[in-house]
């Protein structure tokens, strides 16, 4: 169970996380690893298919959506009181995200301007941020960690990522920086039936990004795809990108 939001944008995530650790909050996963290890040949063709056309071509209430994903390259802000605790874990991951979409990605810990993808990272267990509301408009329910991505036309022109690491913990809020981050990219949507290999499922939380993510992102970015595609025709030139992948 998670947090329903109503944000000012485009609505997302309340993540997930990654080793075995104490429930902190209702809603946030128990079980936080390193990253996931199944490999592409695993799920097989039609299994990612069916993975990216839920992560790239649908939101988390799977409502269908044109392809979205930036065009240019992207800089990373980190701030709030817990940014230099959480750098070099997003310095991770950005590479990870960098290898994968050919994009150069780029982390600051820059307190006094907001980057293409801004995080905030704070250790005050009652902050909550002003821009967002519960949807049942209640207030004393802890905050735990959200995306907000902008998408015009196609393009993703910016994305807000707060997380409370006072209220999720340390490995939650490494595990959220990494979904968050992945989502941020373009994969929006979530599923619920393959838990182990993506950062896709909001049931089991990893710090960094694995096999079959990077793969569904490269697709993703991909020149024959593009911003604004519609979505049931991103899905069939994924789907034979994906197979020429596999073949290789």
């Amino acid at each position: 169970m998670r947090l329903a939001f109503y944000v000012l944008l485009l609505a997302v995530v309340v993540p997930g996380p990654a080793c075995a650790q104490t429930r902190v909050v209702s809603g946030m996963p128990l079980v936080v690893r390193t990253a996931p290890d199944e490999q592409p040949a695993e799920a097989g063709l039609e299994g990612l298919a069916q993975l990216f056309q839920d992560g790239a071509l649908r939101d988390e209430l799977k409502r269908v959506h044109p392809l979205a994903r930036w065009t240019h390259p992207v800089n990373v802000t980190l701030r709030g009181d817990a940014a230099a605790r959480w750098f070099p874990a997003a310095q991770a991951i950005a590479a990870d995200l960098e290898a994968a979409t050919g994009l150069a990605i780029t982390v600051y810990e820059q307190p006094f301007w907001s980057g293409d993808i801004d995080v905030v990272v704070t250790n005050v267990r009652g902050y909550w941020p002003p821009m967002v509301s519960l949807a049942n408009g209640r207030r004393d329910e802890p905050f735990t960690c959200i995306a907000l991505p902008m998408v015009s036309d196609g393009e993703i022109r910016g994305s807000r990522i707060i997380i409370n690491a006072a209220v999720v913990g340390p490995d939650n809020a490494e595990a959220c920086l990494a979904e968050e981050l992945y989502q941020s990219m373009g994969m929006f949507g979530e599923v619920d039936d393959h838990p182990d290999g993506t950062l896709l499922n909001d049931d089991v939380g990893y710090r960094r990004i694995g096999p079959i993510d990077r793969l569904l992102l490269s697709v993703l970015y991909d020149r024959r795809l593009t911003p604004d595609m519609d979505a049931e025709a991103a899905g069939a030139a994924a789907r034979r990108i994906l197979a020429e992948r596999m073949e290789e």
